[in-house]
């Protein structure tokens, strides 16, 4: 699984096209010179207009994951499996730690498995940032939010998530279907798991992607494993 974002493009600055430059070198000096200078304040007034409407498609087109607002508890630290199926693509499996940190934050491992470290990340005050000498991620970002979502408990929703567009309700058949919806189309549909399996969550991104995440036993604590281990499941 690889999402990126591309990178925002810079358009052309405004200019001034032929029939106004034409007008303001051959027919300015048969209108009174105060029309001129209007037509020219309102070319400037029409190009910062345009440019002004430029950034604000680019800015609405480059969104980031919903965040909590605040801090609720998880119940760390936890390891759970993770398993990603888009449409095309291999499936890939990975190995996900998540553990507390001072100051309410919580730090984010991803792995292969193999143990090779994919994205480390922390989440503190609402914001993601990279652990360590790791590249940015923007897919491990959007996974660790979904699931993060997918964790919270019911009773924090409104608190956590105030001023989301989110709704809970009844699966078809057993569970409860949680959604964030992002621009009046789902973003993140979480299916968590009923009593057959109530730890088991599933996980429809909106490219497609289905993630299917179990938990795994945690390292033993007698032989405490170094940071960025992976215990075998």
């Amino acid at each position: 699984m690889n999402f990126r974002i591309a990178p925002t493009p810079s358009g052309p600055r405004p200019h001034r096209g032929f029939a106004a430059t034409y007008f303001a070198r051959h027919i300015a000096g048969q209108v009174p010179a105060r029309m001129a200078r209007h037509a020219h304040a309102a070319r400037r007034a029409c190009g910062r207009l345009a440019l002004a409407l430029s950034l604000t498609g680019i800015a609405a087109c480059t969104t980031v994951p919903p965040a909590p607002a605040s801090v609720t508890a998880l119940q760390l630290p936890r390891w759970v499996q993770v398993h990603s199926a888009k449409p095309g693509q291999p499936a890939q499996d990975a190995i996900l730690a998540v553990q507390a940190q001072d100051g309410g934050a919580t730090r984010w491992s991803l792995f292969d498995p193999l143990g090779m470290p994919q994205a480390r990340q922390i989440l503190q005050d609402g914001r993601w940032r990279n652990d360590g000498f790791m590249r940015p991620n923007g897919a491990a970002t959007e996974l660790f939010s979904a699931i993060l979502f997918a964790w919270t408990p019911e009773a924090d929703l409104p608190r956590v998530y105030a001023g989301q567009d989110w709704r809970e309700q009844p699966a078809d058949h057993d569970g409860t279907t949680r959604i964030m919806e992002e621009n009046c189309s789902p973003r993140w549909r979480v299916h968590l798991g009923g009593s057959a399996a109530p730890d088991r969550i599933t996980i429809e991104l909106r490219d497609g992607t289905r993630v299917s995440v179990a938990p795994l036993p945690p390292p033993p604590t007698s032989s405490p494993a170094p940071v960025g281990a992976v215990p075998r499941p």
